[in-house]
């Protein structure tokens, strides 16, 4: 009977949430989302409080198991829905890159441990999230190694992470622009490195312990 704060995450909320606001509701709870997607049931009422990570502790992770350069540019997605996450069109995207003689491999992390799949994204050059609801968990230990993202989202989700940030942390596609991204990131060094710093700036500012602690300390 004491008020709580529930935390929404991923696909439970997405599938009903009118019947997760009722519920947080009818118990006093106040609710707060992982994502910014999210907060479109209701912007007013839900909160975002980010997933908070050690970024010490995962910058020293990266640099353990980063891997040796070798000319070419090894993208790293975890899918853990293949159409959730664009996963067949991204297939398809770098096989016509490869086609054209693009120095791309594509590396897809399923069934794995979380720190193998932290190891897969720590060699990556690349990381690729999925394109329908901006990001999640994947980027931001990808960001925290300083790796560039892929990544899109709904004009509304957009729209609003604009509003809130001033500029997106991601390289945005859609599901017919996956390959032109990807090109323009392998072609381009320095294109790969102002994202990955666009990222990490992201993740200092509001996914480090001490700022996504703050947000849950005021919503408490």
């Amino acid at each position: 009977h004491k008020p709580a704060l529930l935390h929404h995450h991923g696909s439970l909320f997405r599938k009903d949430p009118a019947h997760m606001l009722t519920m947080a509701a009818h118990l006093r709870m106040v609710s707060a989302v992982s994502t910014i997607d999210l907060t479109r049931p209701d912007p007013k009422l839900l909160n975002w409080l980010p997933t908070a990570y050690d970024l010490d502790e995962l910058a020293a992770f990266g640099k353990e198991h980063t891997r040796k350069r070798d000319g070419r540019i090894l993208v790293v997605s975890a899918p853990t829905n293949w159409a959730y996450k664009a996963t067949a069109e991204l297939i398809a995207a770098v096989k016509v890159l490869q086609k054209d003689g693009v120095k791309i491999d594509l590396e897809l992390v399923e069934g794995k441990t979380w720190r193998e799949s932290l190891a897969a994204k720590a060699r990556a050059d690349i990381v690729f999230d999925q394109v329908a609801f901006g990001y999640g968990c994947n980027a931001v230990e990808a960001w925290a190694f300083g790796i560039p993202v892929v990544a899109g989202a709904d004009e509304w989700t957009l729209a609003e992470m604009r509003k809130r940030w001033g500029s997106l942390p991601f390289y945005t596609a859609t599901v017919d622009t996956i390959g032109e991204r990807l090109r323009h990131l392998v072609e381009s060094k320095d294109m790969r490195a102002e994202w990955g710093g666009h990222g990490l700036e992201h993740v200092r500012k509001y996914h480090a312990e001490k700022p996504a602690l703050a947000i849950l300390a005021e919503l408490y």
